[in-house]
């Protein structure tokens, strides 16, 4: 009885090891000090809030199941895969994601589960839903 339930251990053991879970937060700041009006075309689960900050703060966090540890530190840091860009174009911020098409990962154990949630921090002082756009409130005495 004691071999079989330590037998059992050790599968789960080695069964929880190769379909292990990495996860990760990364952040990104933006300054909005010049910006009107700010639009958002970030992949993923994305929720918009507003805060305090006179920045835009982009929190995503990351889980990938059935992957390598090495293949999730280079889709993270090195391909860039959850970067997201900041682009100032005239008085508009544009946030987008480095990769856009976030294509499935494939591994030799089969397809990886990815998990992404990204939260959006805007200035109080924009208005909008959604993936925006926000605009800037028009301040008073203006």
């Amino acid at each position: 009885m004691q071999l079989r339930l330590l037998l059992s251990s050790a599968l789960v053991l080695l069964v929880s090891g190769l379909f292990a879970q990495f996860s990760k937060t990364v952040h990104h700041t933006f300054e909005a000090d010049s910006a009107q009006t700010i639009s958002i075309d970030i992949e993923g689960e994305v929720t918009v809030e507003a805060w305090e900050g006179n920045t835009v703060l982009v929190e995503t966090n990351i889980r990938l199941y059935n992957a390598s540890k090495s293949l999730f530190e280079f889709m993270v840091e090195k391909q860039g895969r959850y970067e997201v860009l900041g682009n100032l174009n005239g008085n508009t911020l544009s946030l987008s994601s480095k990769d856009s098409e976030r294509r499935v990962v494939q591994t030799k154990n089969g397809q990886a589960n990815e998990e992404v949630y990204v939260t959006v921090r805007i200035p109080k002082k924009f208005i909008g839903e959604g993936s925006g756009p926000y605009v800037r409130e028009a301040e008073e005495g203006r």
